[in-house]
């Protein structure tokens, strides 16, 4: 793989990692300022969120865990 494939895949994963981080944190901070859920369609909209949440957290962890091992090659 050349060297641009190489930095153009990294960059595109580092944006995509940043947004989605931000996405997650002002996420957090409404979810905290809109207080507990009140009705079962609130909790169905929430718990899916929270999962979208996990998975990009979980991508995240595991992209830079690849990011660097590959880097300390």
């Amino acid at each position: 793989m050349n060297s641009f494939r190489v930095s153009l895949s990294r960059f595109a994963f580092w944006g995509i990692c940043s947004v989605a981080a931000l996405w997650a944190a002002f996420t957090l901070v409404f979810e905290f300022g809109a207080g507990v859920p009140a009705t079962s369609e609130q909790w169905a909209h929430r718990s899916m969120g929270w999962f979208v949440q996990a998975i990009l957290i979980r991508t995240f962890y595991r992209g830079t865990r690849r990011y660097f091992r590959e880097l300390s090659r």
